[in-house]
């Protein structure tokens, strides 16, 4: 959750839509199944789309959460410094 947030104070103005989704991957036969998927659409144009597996919910979601916002933190410094290079 505080992943999220960080990615959505990083992209300053209106902030990313963020779009969560969760399922089970392959039913009830136990192992890394709960399937987490993040969409970010970019105020600047693009989206950063992140998924991943884990044994329960809470764990996928984290993983794919931290994940999310270390890659809409360096897509926008990348943004900025070709903003500030022009």
């Amino acid at each position: 959750e505080r992943a999220l947030r960080a990615a959505r104070t990083r992209s300053a103005g209106a902030g990313p839509a963020i779009r969560l989704r969760m399922g089970d991957e392959v039913g009830r036969r136990g192992g890394a199944d709960q399937r987490c998927r993040v969409e970010v659409a970019l105020r600047e144009g693009g989206a950063v789309n992140v998924e991943g597996v884990a044994a329960d919910p809470r764990t996928a979601i984290d993983r794919v959460a931290a994940r999310a916002a270390r890659t809409v933190a360096r897509r926008l410094s990348r943004a900025r410094t070709r903003r500030v290079g022009r």
